[in-house]
């Protein structure tokens, strides 16, 4: 882990342009089921490894209430079921892809 926070902005920021495209499709109304759960499921997982990455990085410091991770950690953990699990999300991803939506 040489560049912690460079990883973490790298993947932050492909996770909001995988939501923003997402996006894009529903303004033009087409359908975005499997644009969606892709950001989704990448959202969640990436948003979980930056924090990991924070309170790695703080050391003890980082399970403290002073900075907050550990509760945004929380957060980002819940967000993780709300919706469907990344399971369920990956699964609806495949029975897209399996169906011939394979655009990306």
């Amino acid at each position: 882990m040489t560049f912690p926070l460079a990883e973490a902005a790298m993947e932050l920021h492909a996770a909001h342009l995988m939501a923003l495209n997402a996006a894009a499709l529903i303004d033009r109304g087409e359908r975005a089921v499997k644009e969606l759960s892709m950001a989704k499921a990448y959202a969640v997982e990436i948003g979980a490894r930056a924090l990991d990455r924070a309170i790695q990085t703080h050391g003890a410091m980082g399970f403290t209430n002073e900075l907050g991770l550990v509760h945004a950690w929380q957060d980002v953990r819940s967000v993780n079921v709300a919706d469907g699990t990344n399971e369920v999300l990956r699964r609806t991803i495949v029975q897209r892809l399996l169906a011939g939506d394979t655009e990306l």
